[in-house]
C-alpha cells in the first residue's frame, strides 16, 4: 500500500470512528431525555389513584383544598356533589348516550340520599375532603338508570 492509500485509509477510519462515536452519544442522549420525561411525569399521589368506583357499592371524589383557604365544609360539599354530579353523568352516558331529566332526577336524588363527605387527611398545607356515595349494587343501579 503506498502511503496516499494509507493516508485515506486512515481518514476514512476516523471518519469511521466518529460517526460511531456521534450515533453512541445520540443514542445515549435520547435514553436519557426519556429518563428525564419519565421523572418529570406527574403521576397522582396515592390519595387520588382511588378516585371514581372503588367497588360495585362504592363512588369516591377527592377535595383538595388549601389549609388555610376560606372555603368551610358546606362549600366543600357542594363542590363535591357537582363534581360527583358530573362524574356520575359521564358514566350513564358513556353507557346510555343520552340524559334526559329523569336520568338527571335520579342521579340528584343518588347524590343527595346516598352521599356523604368526611374529612380524610390534612397535612401542614391542605385538607382532602372525601365524598363518597354508597349504595349496594350502586354500578347495576347506574345501569339501569
Amino acid at each position: 500500500m503506498t502511503l496516499l492509500e494509507k493516508t485515506f485509509s486512515l481518514a476514512a477510519a476516523r471518519k469511521t470512528g466518529l460517526l460511531i462515536l456521534i450515533f453512541i452519544l445520540t443514542i445515549m442522549a435520547c435514553s436519557d431525555e426519556q429518563v428525564r420525561e419519565d421523572k418529570l411525569q406527574d403521576k397522582p399521589a396515592p390519595e387520588f389513584r382511588d378516585e371514581g368506583f372503588i367497588t360495585d357499592n362504592l363512588f369516591r371524589i377527592i377535595i383538595v383544598k388549601p389549609k388555610d383557604s376560606s372555603y368551610d365544609t358546606a362549600i366543600s360539599e357542594k363542590y363535591a356533589k357537582k363534581r360527583a354530579l358530573i362524574s356520575l353523568r359521564k358514566h350513564v352516558q358513556s353507557r346510555k348516550g343520552k340524559i334526559d331529566r329523569n336520568m338527571n332526577a335520579a342521579l340528584l336524588n343518588l347524590i343527595e340520599r346516598n352521599g356523604e363527605l368526611r374529612k380524610e387527611k390534612s397535612n401542614k398545607d391542605r385538607d382532602i375532603y372525601l365524598f363518597e356515595i354508597k349504595k349496594n349494587n350502586l354500578k347495576d343501579y347506574l345501569n339501569r338508570i
